[in-house]
């Protein structure tokens, strides 16, 4: 009988403030594999997922066989799970429960169509952190700990998943599901954690040392939220995490950032590389990028400890309607691995059913913009103002420098900001908000200064 007990976290150690700002958690993908010891065209979809494996590690993606039972490795036991997606057929593959890859063919050798199904939940987040506190391959004791990062996330009527998978039944097959436990549960609240404990029943015929665990946790519409395994991982390792779209739409001029995406160090400490890459964007676009300090229009190297994590967003500027695609490129010194974050971003025109007039107050984009050292910000004002001040901010709010009593000539006027605060002291690279006020009006925009 599965035993369940709920630990409520009072106290967070040392060693978990790590992680303690995080309200989600890198999603891995999970890979289920429908086959049939005898099926012909099979061996197309194993040499496709080996194509997935050799790019990724077991943090980032975990692949299982279900074998039919109506050939070798199968039994009614995992015949169940066929009923469960209502597979017919073989080879027939599912990620993370919702997208299905069919059939077998050289496309599917080369490993395209999963990967491309992969790449599109690979920088998901999770609400949930899983670990597997042990796994005994002679005995087939297991427990399981379930953890709820998210203040807001409930998950009612859920699954969690224990598959038992043998490894090296021959040289074709491999990653066989043996046993599936399974029970139904909710949690919600965070660093809420459900501690799962139970056993395997194993065969003679096993050979124990290739026994691995894959744990997951499955909703009612199929989706699974995350997934954890015994498989061996990298010392040296990094996750993306995006909680938000990937694909963005918004203005064709001014300025877009993006939310914060966060880099996640799960090995040992090392020093890294980002660079972001643009791809393919329209003529006079400038695409550059930030942490939570400065902003960059090259290559920045940084480090991270192990379990530290580092928050990045990209900032586009574009001056026409079209379509850009950039990455961010991420490489470690320990670690032959590269990791990409792949965006989209759609510029369209800010309709207007009023026509601009000349007798509208206009606040312009300051020009050039990204700048270094200076930038030129200009205006336009209908009415005759007494005083006309413009004011200078950071990102996060903090005074840098005003301007007062700016002269205006043709109801237009303009200063050039050299990059220095109030005391005269150079500001470092970064977002900074421009607020124009006269009479009882304000207006504002955001500029990038960049070192």
């Amino acid at each position: 009988m599965l035993r369940k007990i709920m630990i409520l976290l009072l106290l967070l150690f040392v060693a978990q403030v790590l992680f303690a700002d995080l309200t989600g958690y890198p999603r891995t993908v999970l890979g289920e594999l429908f086959t049939t010891a005898g099926c012909g065209p099979c061996p197309d979809s194993y040499a496709g997922l080996a194509v997935v494996h050799s790019r990724l590690d077991y943090t980032e993606f975990i692949s299982i066989r279900y074998y039919s039972h109506w050939g070798l490795y199968g039994s009614p036991e995992i015949q169940e799970v066929f009923d469960y997606y209502g597979v017919e057929s073989t080879p027939h593959a599912i990620f993370n429960g919702i997208s299905e890859v069919v059939g077998a063919g050289p496309e599917i050798v080369s490993g395209g169509p999963y990967l491309a199904a992969v790449d599109t939940l690979i920088t998901k987040v999770s609400p949930l952190k899983m670990e597997i506190s042990s796994f005994d391959q002679d005995s087939g004791d297991f427990s399981v700990d379930v953890t709820m990062l998210s203040p807001d996330v409930h998950i009612d009527d859920a699954s969690i998943r224990f598959v038992l998978v043998e490894d090296d039944l021959t040289t074709l097959h491999t990653k066989a599901v043996r046993r599936v436990v399974s029970d139904s549960f909710n949690i919600s609240g965070q660093n809420t954690t459900l501690d799962f404990s139970d056993s395997f029943d194993l065969d003679a015929a096993w050979v124990n040392a290739n026994l691995n665990m894959v744990a997951f946790v499955q909703q009612h519409d199929y989706v699974i939220v995350q997934a954890i395994s015994t498989y061996p991982t990298p010392d040296y390792k990094l996750r993306p995490m995006v909680p938000f779209s990937q694909v963005i739409t918004g203005p064709s001029t001014g300025m877009y950032e993006t939310d914060y995406f966060a880099l996640i160090n799960f090995g040992l400490e090392d020093d890294y590389t980002i660079e972001l890459i643009v791809e393919n964007s329209p003529e006079g676009w400038t695409i550059t990028y930030c942490d939570q300090n400065n902003c960059y229009i090259g290559p920045h190297e940084f480090s991270l400890g192990e379990g530290e994590y580092e928050f990045f967003g990209a900032t586009v500027m574009p001056n026409s309607e079209g379509t850009a695609y950039f990455k961010f490129q991420i490489t470690s010194a320990n670690s032959d691995s590269v990791y990409y974050v792949h965006f989209t971003y759609h510029a369209e025109e800010v309709s207007s059913d009023e026509p601009v007039v000349k007798s509208q107050a206009i606040l312009h984009q300051n020009f050039p913009n990204p700048f270094n050292p200076q930038t030129t910000i200009s205006f336009q004002i209908p009415e005759i103002s007494d005083e006309v001040n413009l004011e200078i901010y950071s990102i996060n709010g903090r005074f840098i420098k005003r301007f007062n009593n700016i002269p205006i000539t043709n109801n237009e006027g303009s200063v050039v900001w050299d990059g220095r605060d109030h005391r005269d002291e150079i500001v470092s690279s970064g977002v900074y908000l421009y607020k124009l006020s006269y009479n009882d009006h304000i207006m504002s925009k955001k500029m990038l200064l960049i070192k």
